[in-house]
């Protein structure tokens, strides 16, 4: 492998990226969007529009002491997917963030804008202030501005929301599967969907019929659909359940990612045939 001086691929900021001979850029190490690994290729030419989000989910995902994300071009609309975008669930996000330096009630953690923006998934240093003044404003932190940097402190409408949070998946590490278990189609399973959740994001595959419990199987579904990070969801053969499991994970908020086999695609539901689906052949589709 070699060394080279450059550049963050998501944030712009000068450091030291190690290539491998592979093709992948290990030892991205960046103060402000954390470690991880990105695909040669992408390294001049992710879209801004991707670049502050990506930033946000290598952030979180190094703080949470995961194995580092690889970014290639199979993946990363995949995982700019589970990307929050609504205002709330980036202020959200921040506020965990704030809680993972926050040792004790009361405590007052600085941040600066110029480094902590990814933590609310923000766009640039103003929007990261912004998001901050929500909070403020929403009563969950007390904070106070300074030259390049803000004081901020959690207050017990703060903790109680994180505690009572319904987005209790949001640092999870499992993703939940909704597909018709049926053996022809065992493959796109085992050879598509589990390895690009486990092996190209680093989440646990969680199938309820291939998890023990002695529980009622929809109560185990419902528990597992409200701890993952987000739910896969496959309509072929268009199975009420993954209707129901995808409908009960939008409503908690829990990000989706829809497929469906070519050929059943005419036959998708008029409620959910505006959400963009991967369409599939064969595992190799995915």
């Amino acid at each position: 492998m070699s060394d080279m001086w450059s550049k963050c691929p998501l944030c712009y900021q000068q450091l030291e990226v190690t290539r491998e001979n592979n093709g992948c850029a290990g030892g991205v190490h960046c103060k402000r969007c954390g470690t991880f690994k990105v695909y040669v290729p992408l390294l001049d030419s992710i879209a801004d529009d991707k670049r502050f989000r990506l930033a946000g989910l290598t952030r979180e995902s190094t703080e949470l002491n995961r194995e580092p994300l690889l970014v290639t071009p199979e993946n990363i609309n995949d995982l700019v997917s589970l990307c929050p975008r609504r205002i709330p669930e980036r202020a959200s996000r921040l506020l965990r963030g704030i809680s993972r330096k926050t040792e004790f009630f009361g405590q007052r953690v600085d941040l600066h804008g110029d480094y902590d923006w990814p933590l609310a998934y923000a766009r640039n240093v103003d929007e990261f202030d912004a998001l901050v003044k929500y909070l403020a404003e929403e009563s969950f932190i007390t904070a106070s501005w300074t030259m390049g940097s803000v004081e901020v402190s959690i207050t017990a409408r703060g903790f109680e929301t994180l505690e009572n949070r319904t987005t209790a998946g949001s640092e999870s590490s499992s993703a939940f599967v909704a597909m018709w278990f049926d053996e022809s189609i065992k493959t796109i399973f085992s050879d598509g969907i589990k390895p690009a959740i486990e092996s190209d994001c680093h989440f646990r595959a969680v199938r309820i019929d291939l998890e023990e419990h002695n529980d009622d199987v929809m109560d185990r579904v419902m528990s597992e659909i409200r701890k993952a990070r987000f739910l896969v969801a496959d309509f072929t053969k268009h199975r009420n359940g993954v209707y129901f499991e995808a409908g009960y994970a939008i409503g908690l908020q829990i990000p989706v990612i829809w497929l469906c086999r070519e050929d059943e695609m005419g036959r998708v539901h008029f409620d959910t045939e505006h959400f963009n689906h991967i369409v599939w052949k064969d595992a190799t589709d995915l």
